[in-house]
Formats: C-alpha cells, sequence, structure tokens
C-alpha cells in the first residue's frame, strides 16, 4: 500500500509513506525505541529495537485481533446466545444484548450474515462497562481480552522493547485489567510520529 500511495505523485518535492503502526510509534517514544500495542476496533502491536521493525498480530477479525472490541463484542454476543438457550447463566449484560435483538436469536443469526468488525466492536462499550460494574460474563470475556493485548506486549518485551505503549480508542477503558507498569504513557501522538518521520 506504501508504494501505490507514494507512486501516485503527489506535487510535492519529496513524499515518504509509511504504515500508521510506525508513525504512532516514532511518536509514542519520541523517536527512540519502544513498543505500542494497539487497542481498538481490531489489535495490533509494532516495535522499533536498534533499527529494526517488528509487527506482530494485526492479523484481522476472523483470524486473530485478540483483545480489540471487535473480538471483545463478538464474545459478548455469542455468551449472549449461549445464556438466552440455558447453556450458560444469564447476566445484565447477556440480557441487555439480547434486548438488542428483541430476545430473538434469529434476528440476532441474520445481522451476524452481514455484520463487519466495527459493528461487533460496538457493543465492546457495553462490555467494558459492565465488567466495571462486576457483572461475571462481561468480566471473563474482558480479561481474556486483557491477556491478549498483554501477551502482545510481553512479546515485545521479549523482542527487546525497552518502553511500551498501549495506544488506541478501547487503552484507557481496558487499561484497569492490564498488568500494572507495564505500559507507559505516550511521549506524543501520532501526528508527532509523521513530523519525525518527514524529518528523518
Amino acid at each position: 500500500q506504501c508504494a501505490r500511495v507514494q507512486a501516485v505523485g503527489l506535487p510535492f518535492a519529496s513524499v515518504k509513506v509509511d504504515s500508521d503502526g510506525y508513525i504512532a510509534c516514532l511518536g509514542a517514544h519520541g523517536g527512540g525505541d519502544g513498543g505500542i500495542v494497539i487497542a481498538g476496533t481490531g489489535s495490533a502491536g509494532f516495535a522499533l529495537v536498534a533499527g529494526q521493525r517488528m509487527s506482530i498480530g494485526g492479523h484481522g477479525f476472523m483470524l486473530g485481533d485478540q483483545g480489540s472490541g471487535a473480538v471483545i463484542g463478538r464474545a459478548a454476543l455469542q455468551n449472549a446466545l449461549l445464556a438466552h438457550d440455558n447453556i450458560v447463566p444469564g447476566t445484565a449484560l447477556t440480557r441487555q444484548i439480547m434486548a438488542q435483538f428483541h430476545d430473538d436469536p434469529g434476528e440476532a443469526i441474520a445481522w451476524s450474515r452481514t455484520a463487519l468488525s466495527r459493528d461487533y466492536a460496538s457493543f465492546a462499550p457495553m462490555a467494558l462497562a459492565a465488567a466495571q460494574a462486576g457483572d461475571a460474563s462481561a468480566l471473563a470475556i474482558v480479561a481474556q481480552a486483557a491477556d491478549g493485548l498483554a501477551n502482545m506486549g510481553r512479546q515485545l518485551r521479549r523482542a527487546g522493547a525497552p518502553r511500551l505503549c498501549l495506544i488506541g480508542g478501547l487503552g484507557a477503558a481496558i487499561s484497569r485489567w492490564l498488568p500494572p507498569d507495564m505500559f507507559a504513557p505516550p511521549l506524543a501522538d501520532p501526528l508527532e510520529g509523521a513530523i519525525l518521520l518527514a524529518r528523518q
């Protein structure tokens, strides 16, 4: 994709195109070594160590994106259907989700046929709020999601990243379930990373 954008022939003296992960990582660590775990609709990890790049995760909703909003939302929907069938205990969260589909599993299944990852992710705030309120179903889902994000962070650490930042729309909401002191605040945002890229 970067090569295609660069080949468009934008009206500038020079153009440098790179991935959003690289730019976000540059900003988060002021251009220095470090890693980021992105927790949003999807999830991924990226690190810069001694000039080398490392990417993990980001394999998409069907095959990966552990700890993402889409995966949290899908798990919450699956659990709601299981509770509707009395296979697992119902909770406030499972009842709230089923109410969105008028307590009709057929309606939920029809919705799923065209639902995209962002549609599943729209249920993540509901699950995170329920977990904060102590809902047993939500707590299990969010704990598993946090474990997925923490595992990415551990892998980036093993690869030599001296500092980690958690970024993305889900980051603040899920941070309380992550290991303490695993992630530091970003030094700057991706815009600053883009400026650093331009200066290189």
